[in-house]
């Protein structure tokens, strides 16, 4: 037998059900601080989307929605990243909450 690699597809499922309007999951069960970071030129998610999807969070205590000028879907890969990287560690360290 050759030798052989398996590749789940299961995202590629779980992308083409969410275009048809069937999530993975209920955005409005979310209890978690939730932040969106979006390319300008992204091709994939536009400005409805990404409002869709922060009015669904609705439950979220904190709710962010981050456009990064000049990248696109795939800002990981681009010029830009480093401005993904920062927003992200923002994030993560919740510096952008008020101190308890």
């Amino acid at each position: 037998m050759p030798a052989a690699v398996k590749v789940p597809s299961g995202p590629w499922h779980d992308i083409a059900r969410a275009w048809a309007g069937e999530l993975a999951y209920d955005p409005g069960l979310i209890r978690a601080p939730v932040t969106i970071i979006r390319g300008e030129w992204d091709s994939l998610v536009n400005d409805a989307d990404a409002r869709w999807l922060f009015d669904a969070l609705h439950r979220s205590p904190l709710r962010r929605d981050v456009k990064i000028a000049r990248a696109t879907h795939l800002m990981h890969l681009e010029e830009n990243r480093y401005a993904l990287y920062r927003e992200t560690q923002t994030f993560l360290d919740g510096g952008d909450r008020p101190p308890a």
